[in-house]
């Protein structure tokens, strides 16, 4: 599930992003997963991420393959984006 925390006529909340499906659990699949959710509603992680969270399993944290360390690569436009 991907979840995001936005701010919208002022308000901050959180909303269901929606629901990806892999064919493995790999970070490079989660990560193949979230960029195909994106794609579909416009929006491209190295425009568009200004943050991120997730739990401290390695397949998010991971300093190689992780999830998050995908994203970071991806990500250019600010240079504070740390793992």
């Amino acid at each position: 599930m991907l979840s995001l925390h936005l701010v919208e006529n002022g308000l901050s909340g959180t909303k269901l992003f929606g629901v990806v499906e892999t064919i493995s659990g790999t970070g490079e699949n989660i990560y193949q997963g979230i960029q195909s959710k994106c794609k579909e509603h416009g929006l491209r992680l190295n425009e568009t991420f200004i943050a991120r969270g997730a739990d401290g399993a390695a397949i998010n944290s991971g300093c190689n393959t992780g999830v998050l360390t995908l994203i970071k690569a991806d990500v250019t436009c600010f240079s504070r984006f740390t793992v």
